[in-house]
C-alpha cells in the first residue's frame, strides 16, 4: 500500500498507528491543488496543539492503571476516562474513531475527560470495520501534513461522508449470523453446507456479496463488487488486513488491481468483530488522497471556536474537540462566533 502506516516512522516505540503531527499553518501558504488560489488564513490566536488520530479498538494504545495497554472498552470501567485523558495530556487534540455501536459511550466518556481534565477529544462513528477506520485515521493523518489548509474539525466532520466513498469488503467463511442488506436467505442456508467457500461481503459503496466456492471460482457469474466512483488520474491503493490471501476473482470483480494488495500495518485485528479467525478486510483508496478530498471541498470559510480556539468551518455547529455549540448562521463574520 503506498500510504501505509509505517511503525519507523512513528515518533514513539509503541505498536499503533498513532502519530504526532501538527496542524500549524504553514507561514507559506501554497495554492490550492485544484483551484490554484490561495486559501484564505487561519484564525488568529493561540494555535492548537498537536493532533492524534486513535482507533477505540486499538489494543495497543489505550493504557491502564497498571500499564497494560488494551482496546479502549475493554479496560477497566474506572481507567476509560483517564486513558482518553494520557492521550489528550497538554494541548494535544485527540480524535478517536470508534465503531458506531460504540459511539455512544465512547463519546460520553470524552465528555467526562473534558469536565474533568480539560482534555479536548473529539469522536468520530466510522463503521464496516477495523480496515476502514485504519483507513480513515490514515486520511486523516495524511491531510494534517498536506498543505490544503483546512480546519482539522472540517475534516473530522466530514470523514463519516468520506468513508462511505471508499471500498470496504470483508471475507468469510460464513455469513450465518451476519445481518447485511446484501445476504439473502440462500447465502445463509450455503454458509451450513459441507465444503469450503469464501463469501466476500461488501459495505461501501454499496452493500454487495459474491461468494467463491472450492476451487476459487466466483458466484454468481454476473454479479461484480462496486468501485468506488473516483476519478482515475488519482490512482488507487489497494490495502488488507487479516490473514487470508485475497483472491484474484474478488480483486477483479471490484475492478481493482490484481497484483498482490499490501498488508495494513496496524494491531488491530478483524477477527473479533466478525466472529471468524480468519476474517480479511480489504480496502481501497485514492493514491492522491489531498487531490480526491480537496475535489469535493468548497471554499474555506473559517473562524476560531468561541471557547477553545480550534479553527472551526462550515459545516461544523459543535466544536468536535470542546463540544461548544454557538447560535446563529454558519458564517465567519457572525459577531456570536467572534465576539470575546
Amino acid at each position: 500500500m503506498t500510504h501505509h502506516l509505517d511503525p519507523a516512522a512513528r515518533t514513539d516505540s509503541r505498536p499503533s498507528i498513532r502519530t504526532h503531527l501538527t496542524a500549524h499553518p504553514s507561514p507559506a501558504r501554497a495554492p490550492d491543488p485544484v483551484s490554484g488560489s490561495i486559501p484564505p488564513p487561519l484564525p488568529s490566536g493561540r494555535p492548537p496543539g498537536p493532533y492524534d488520530y486513535v482507533v477505540a479498538s486499538d489494543p495497543a494504545i489505550w493504557p491502564d492503571s497498571t500499564g497494560s495497554t488494551g482496546p479502549l472498552l475493554a479496560l477497566p470501567v474506572v481507567d476509560r476516562v483517564a486513558a482518553l485523558a494520557a492521550l489528550s495530556a497538554g494541548d494535544r487534540r485527540l480524535v478517536v474513531i470508534c465503531d458506531p455501536a460504540e459511539y455512544a459511550t465512547v463519546a460520553a466518556l470524552a465528555g467526562q475527560a473534558r469536565g474533568l481534565y480539560r482534555s479536548r477529544i473529539a469522536v468520530v462513528p466510522i463503521g464496516s470495520g477495523a480496515a476502514m477506520q485504519v483507513a480513515i485515521a490514515l486520511i486523516g493523518q495524511v491531510l494534517l501534513t498536506s498543505r490544503l489548509n483546512r480546519p482539522v474539525a472540517e475534516v473530522i466532520e466530514r470523514l463519516p461522508a468520506l468513508s462511505r466513498q471508499l471500498l470496504h469488503v470483508v471475507l468469510l467463511r460464513s455469513v450465518a449470523r451476519l445481518d447485511h442488506p446484501a445476504v439473502t436467505v440462500s447465502h445463509h442456508m450455503r454458509s451450513y453446507l459441507p465444503g469450503r467457500r469464501v463469501f466476500a461481503v461488501q459495505s461501501s459503496p454499496e452493500p454487495n456479496l459474491i461468494w467463491l466456492n472450492g476451487q476459487g471460482v466466483v458466484r454468481p457469474a454476473n454479479v461484480g463488487l462496486v468501485r468506488p466512483d473516483h476519478d482515475p488520474r488519482l490512482g488507487i491503493v489497494v490495502g488488507v488486513l487479516g490473514p487470508r490471501e485475497v483472491p484474484v476473482g474478488v480483486l477483479e470483480r471490484a475492478g481493482l488491481p490484481t497484483d498482490a494488495p499490501s498488508r495494513l500495518v496496524t494491531t488491530m485485528s478483524p477477527s473479533r468483530q466478525w466472529g471468524d479467525p480468519e476474517a480479511t478486510e480489504v480496502v481501497a483508496m485514492p493514491q492522491d488522497l489531498v487531490g480526491w478530498v480537496a475535489d469535493q471541498l468548497p471554499p474555506v470559510e473559517a473562524w476560531p471556536c468561541h471557547w477553545c480556539d480550534e479553527p472551526l468551518a462550515a459545516p461544523v455547529r459543535t466544536c468536535p474537540f470542546c463540544a461548544d455549540t454557538l447560535p446563529g448562521p454558519l458564517t465567519s463574520t457572525s459577531p456570536d462566533r467572534l465576539s470575546g
